[in-house]
């Protein structure tokens, strides 16, 4: 089975998406009617596209296909991994001040930074697009993220 037709994928991509437009006013894709199609294009947009909960030590829950190209995981090995493992450990106190300034006005779409892949490759990633993810719903908090611009260092 595809990633974006597990039930999680599809429940996150909706509030993702929705959760994008109520900060940009914009989508990240169209709203469609079938919520396995708008899972799908999210999950095969040319952006990457990724999120956390809103733990004490945040984990993944969401990784689309260009996110797991970029850091060289697979879905299985996305979800639950801790979101701080994507940045390098001298890059940690610059990535929590971002990730503070955002929790308490809802986005931005400013940040630029450093990250490193699963074989410890660094890379600079620009133009880094963060807000807050809320869903009275299902009780999510969290953070998503997109991009579109990086750098091999």
């Amino acid at each position: 089975m595809q990633p974006y037709l597990e039930m999680n994928a599809v429940r996150y991509s909706q509030i993702i998406n929705q959760s994008h437009h109520l900060f940009f006013k914009q989508y990240l894709v169209q709203p469609v009617t079938d919520v396995y199609e708008l899972s799908r294009l999210l999950y095969q947009s040319p952006l990457v596209v990724l999120a956390h909960n809103g733990g004490a030590d945040p984990v993944f829950i969401y990784a689309n296909q260009r996110a797991q190209d970029l850091w060289g995981y697979s879905w299985e090995e996305f979800l639950g991994l801790p979101s701080r493992l994507s940045a390098a450990p001298d890059q940690q106190k610059d990535r929590n001040r971002f990730l503070a300034e955002v929790a308490e006005h809802g986005y931005s779409s400013e940040y630029s930074g450093i990250r490193v892949d699963k074989s410890g490759r660094s890379f600079r990633i620009e133009n880094v697009a963060l807000w807050n993810l809320s869903d009275e719903k299902t009780g999510l908090k969290g953070q998503a993220a997109c991009f579109n611009c990086w750098t091999y260092l």
